[in-house]
């Protein structure tokens, strides 16, 4: 058989055609079976990792329920990798291999190297591992060819994969390519000798054309034409192929043109919708849009953060699942405003006291909105959600109308403790003046005592009602704390089963203290104390010296002396976590308070210059360090205080003008000045006081002293009063007198243009050490 011959060619051609074929469907075979393996290979592997990673979760799960993360993660990591050595590493030098790395890249666990050991990630093995959660890749080290799968376990930052040759991956691949070229070379060879029987000269040329045309066809060659010559069933064949061939061109015309402008359909869409992202993620308000079904369609990343759901996650969720709202007071799930919108087509708001329930058990209060959507037709299409958290802003005005309430309590009991104190000061004045009188018996001077006693009581109960009503800077004095301690104490705990031992120092120095606010820390203390101890019991009070520098004295605190107060208890005690939150205004662990006593009581410390301390163990007791910056003359200030008998005795002659507007307050006071030895004249209000000095200058009579109340209701108090004084008079010498102990004017009086201040009520000892070195000087 000549090689230039019809027979040969077409013999050549059929042999041709068969290796082709052949090699194609190898090819496809070899793909297809590749594919069956890859998706195979890839499920069996997943489902190995999900076996380790599920494990992996069951530890991470029981070192979660310990409380002691970062103290046992160690130790149940090396666990797991234990167990994971005994159960993938049996069998030394299997070529499957089983890797753990770490996020750095550093290997966790792997048969040939050790823990730490960085050369897989020096062969770039870490790098080539995406970020997804969960992959597949093909790499080559050392010269040969590996398949890796892998699946992030985030709770331990761990990469847990296989590496498997692909030569073991593909060899049933390689096999099975083997064995079936061989049964199509067999099949091949007796077709072909079958086909060398059957041929015919006649059909050799014409299919050689055909052939050849139908091949520039299937190149994509649609300008070469086919011939036709003859009349038979060839070559109506050939022309049928032409025909063929133009109508494929003129479709793969329409079809660029068609993919074209698909294209740019696209490419627009694409820009629009990146658009709208971008757009809803800039928005600060949470954006969950639905279609008409329900269903979510889009999540903006406040709303991401708000429902605790990704876009990804509740793409195609019902909107109730994703939106999840109820009612604040009842408890009850709402209805969202979905349906509301579709059946109104309208704007729809949620109702007051809604909260959206994160995905994670987070509750927020909402403000919201839902809106329709609508297409170019008017018509519906979908449902967008608009909406807030306004937690913060409900917080701050929960707290702002607590503060209003609290607020108005302490205007209304400022003016209940100034109303008494005037109410007292008349009682207690008398009763005081009572006790000079000589004629009386000892036993109702005794009565007497006792009754101005309980006056001094209540006038510190005043005290207490004024410091919660204005919370003002204390009117100090140095003065000892012994007596304020156990008069308070006692106080609060008369007829309580709980008992006060003291541990007083003798030598213990005086404080610049106002007597008043110190005692309602006290009390406040105490009576928490005594509340601890249900069941009675003990508190210990001790007093010591601090001297400055020791090493006693609290971080922060100013240089110089301080005396400490301890209070002591063996209640129930108070919880770590509560410990530290014991001095926060409103805070309380008790059924009935305020949880105003212990902030008030360290804004008093605060504002003394002193420190509060607080140290508990549960189920063992309480206690509370106080420290008061001591006197600067400290015990010696007591022998520098005036005698009081001695200034209730002395003659005196001084000319004093009392201006007060109750009546009661005025006699009382112009009766102790009386029992002085002094001149007294006495004015209702500033105004008159002023004239009445006035007209005292000009006639000779000059006033020695002027003894004023602060507030004077709808006239002019003394604050307005002393300044029309001094004009009149600069030297002259005017003493602040209130029922408002904490009122600023009396904390400094002098910048005022007073030269001393008297806090009401006062007995005729008190007024007698304000006003003897005055008129002594």
């Amino acid at each position: 058989m000549k090689y230039n011959s019809i027979t040969f060619k077409l013999l050549s051609l059929i042999i041709g055609a068969f290796i082709i074929s052949a090699i194609g469907v190898l090819l496809t075979a070899k793909w297809q079976l590749s594919r069956i393996i890859d998706h195979s290979q890839s499920a069996v592997y997943a489902e190995k990792i999900a076996t380790i990673t599920d494990s992996l979760e069951r530890s991470n799960t029981r070192l979660q329920k310990t409380g002691l993360v970062d103290a046992y993660r160690d130790d149940f990591q090396q666990t797991a990798l234990r167990d994971l050595r005994q159960s993938y590493y049996r069998r030394p030098g299997h070529a499957i291999v089983l890797f753990i790395l770490a996020g750095d890249g550093g290997v966790v666990m792997q048969p040939q190297l050790p823990a730490g050991d960085q050369r897989l990630s020096r062969a770039n093995l870490a790098e080539k591992i995406p970020a997804a959660v969960a992959g597949e890749f093909n790499y080559t080290a050392q010269g040969r060819q590996y398949w890796c799968v892998f699946q992030r376990f985030p709770a331990w930052q761990w990469i847990i994969g296989y590496t498997v040759p692909l030569k073991v991956k593909y060899a049933d691949v390689r096999q099975f390519i083997g064995l079936l070229a061989a049964i199509m070379g067999g099949i091949g060879l007796v077709t072909l000798l079958g086909l060398l029987l059957i041929l015919h000269r006649a059909i050799i040329r014409p299919i050689i054309h055909l052939t050849k045309g139908a091949s520039a066809i299937a190149a994509g060659d649609l300008e070469r034409p086919i011939e036709s010559g003859g009349n038979d069933e060839i070559n109506d064949l050939s022309r049928s192929f032409s025909v063929m061939r133009d109508s494929i061109r003129r479709t793969i015309v329409e079809l660029r043109n068609e993919n074209s402008q698909r294209r740019q359909a696209q490419q627009d869409l694409a820009e629009e919708k990146e658009r709208l992202i971008v757009t809803l993620r800039s928005i600060g308000d949470g954006v969950i849009t639905a279609d008409t079904s329900g269903r979510v369609v889009l999540l903006n990343k406040v709303a991401e953060q708000l429902t605790g759901w990704t876009l990804e996650e509740a793409a195609g969720q019902p909107l109730e699942e994703v939106f999840n709202i109820i009612n604040d007071q009842t408890g009850e799930r709402c209805e969202t405003p979905f349906a509301k919108v579709i059946a109104s087509g309208q704007v729809v708001g949620l109702a007051n006291h809604t909260s959206l329930i994160a995905r994670d058990g987070r509750r927020s209060s909402l403000a919201d909105s839902g809106a329709p959507i609508f297409d170019a037709d008017s018509n519906i299409i979908g449902v967008v959600i608009v909406f807030r958290d306004v937690t913060e802003q409900i917080i701050t005005a929960k707290e702002l109308l607590k503060v209003k309430k609290l607020e108005s309590i302490g205007v209304l009991a400022g003016g209940i403790a100034h109303d008494f104190n005037n109410i007292i000061m008349a009682i207690m004045g008398n009763i005081n003046l009572a006790l000079f009188d000589d004629s009386l018996s000892d036993r109702t001077k005794g009565l007497l005592s006792e009754a101005e006693k309980a006056m001094m009581r209540a006038k510190d109960l005043t005290q207490q009602l004024l410091t919660f009503s204005r919370g003002g800077a204390p009117i100090k004095a140095a003065a000892s704390l012994e007596a304020v301690i156990m008069d308070s104490a006692n106080f609060v705990l008369h007829g309580d089963k709980v008992a006060c031992r003291y541990a007083i120092a003798d030598d213990l120095w005086l404080a610049d203290i106002d007597k008043g606010q110190i005692s309602q820390v006290i009390q406040n203390i105490v009576i928490n104390a005594a509340h601890a101890m249900p069941k009675g019991g003990i508190i210990n009070i001790g007093c010591e010296n601090v001297p400055a520098g020791s090493a006693d004295i609290p971080l922060g605190a100013r240089d110089g002396d301080f005396v400490k107060v301890v209070i002591a208890d063996s209640g129930v005690g108070i919880p770590v976590d509560v410990l530290e939150r014991i001095f926060d205004p409103y805070f309380t662990t008790k059924q009935k308070g305020s949880g105003l006593g212990l902030a008030i009581s360290q804004s008093i410390i605060g504002k003394h210059g002193g420190h509060i301390l607080a140290e508990s163990r549960a189920g063992i007791g309480s206690s509370f360090s106080i420290y008061l910056p001591a006197s600067e003359k400290l015990a010696a200030a007591a022998r520098s205080l005036p005698d009081v008998a001695a200034a209730v005795a002395a003659p005196a002659k001084a000319r004093i003008l009392i201006m007060d507007d109750d009546e009661l307050v005025r006699n009382v006071a112009g009766a102790m000045l009386c029992q002085l030895g002094h001149e007294v004249e006495l004015v209702a209000d500033g105004e008159e006081a002023v004239r009445v000095y006035g007209q005292a200058q000009e006639s000779g009579g000059k006033f020695d002293l002027v003894l004023m109340d602060l507030t004077i209701p709808g006239g002019m108090g003394g604050k307005e009063a002393v300044r029309g004084i001094l004009d009149l008079d600069p030297a002259a010498r005017v003493i602040v007198s209130s029922g408002y102990s904490n009122d600023p004017v009396l904390a400094s009086f002098a910048e005022y243009g007073f030269c001393a201040a008297i806090v009401k009520p006062y007995r005729l000892q008190e007024m007698a050490v304000v006003i003897g070195p005055i008129l002594a000087s």
